[in-house]
């Protein structure tokens, strides 16, 4: 078993998980998804049950997770934690040392690299599907998405403008980037007359109210408790324009379109976080 703590939104539930399946593939194992953190955490749902994962969700805990979620209790822990098999994730860089962990290891961290997943590519397209059929008007979005020249622009607000600490961690991206990223799409010749834009958003009102594009636009109202299928279609776009968020990063790594583009912002934190392995070498930085 490789027991891994889920925490965060959507795409770092994402992230946690198939690091941890990765893992549990080599072991010839099973994971354990420890998810009591969501009894209290209100930023976000708990989402990635909704997908197809094979797993065990744990919700009781224990207190060795429960003490790893305060700061100074997990940087002291660190020190000491290869001698209770737990992997406790030092910065974002991807590091191999975690696949020398041995089977009943304990992952904590967000592990935000497809390097630590890339070999089991396939079997993740398939455990991040949807385990529920779409809604009658989302089937009619996705029909109009892969029947159209699609580009997904996902733009993402939400606790990035509201919460303080995030917005200075993050920050937004401005909407010069994703003038800039259509119009490399059109220098690739990747765009049409016949192109359709799909924005996807956690603030869609905002994003009506604010943005105009030269293509033929539609404005994706999703749902705050089925994130998961804003990724589902987004993924069935030809093409991605994400934001700084792993939210849309998901819904551009899960497209298989073989040709795709992909466009992803230069700068990922105002922080000086080191974001060199979270963005494929594939995709372009603007």
């Amino acid at each position: 078993m490789v027991k891994v703590k889920i925490i965060g939104g959507l795409g770092n539930q994402m992230f946690q998980y198939a690091t941890a399946k990765a893992l549990a593939v080599k072991h010839n194992t099973e994971v354990s998804a420890n998810i009591s953190a969501f009894s209290s955490y209100e930023v976000h749902p708990l989402s990635i049950d909704k997908l197809s994962c094979k797993c065990k969700f744990d919700s009781r805990g224990d207190f060795l997770s429960k003490m790893l979620d305060f700061s100074y209790f997990r940087k002291t822990f660190s020190k000491f934690s290869h001698f209770f098999n737990v992997h406790i994730e030092k910065d974002l860089s991807y590091n191999a040392e975690l696949f020398n962990s041995d089977i009943g290891v304990s992952l904590f961290g967000y592990f935000q690299s497809e390097k630590y997943f890339l070999n089991i590519r396939e079997l993740l397209l398939e455990e991040f599907s949807l385990s529920a059929p779409l809604a009658k008007h989302e089937a009619t979005i996705e029909n109009r998405i892969t029947e159209s020249d699609s580009v997904a622009i996902h733009i993402r607000r939400g606790d990035y403008i509201s919460n303080k600490s995030a917005n200075s961690v993050h920050g937004t991206c401005e909407n010069d980037y994703f003038i800039n990223a259509l119009s490399n799409l059109k220098k690739s010749n990747l765009l049409s007359d016949a192109t359709v834009l799909f924005i996807f958003s956690d603030d869609i009102e905002w994003c009506q109210d604010n943005l105009s594009f030269e293509y033929q636009t539609v404005f994706v109202k999703g749902s705050s408790d089925r994130p998961e299928v804003d990724i589902h279609l987004m993924s069935k776009c030809k093409h991605q324009i994400i934001s700084n968020s792993t939210f849309s990063w998901w819904g551009a790594w899960l497209n298989t379109n073989p040709n795709k583009c992909v466009i992803a912002p230069l700068q990922w934190f105002k922080t000086l976080h080191d974001s060199t392995d979270i963005v494929p070498e594939q995709w372009k930085r603007l």
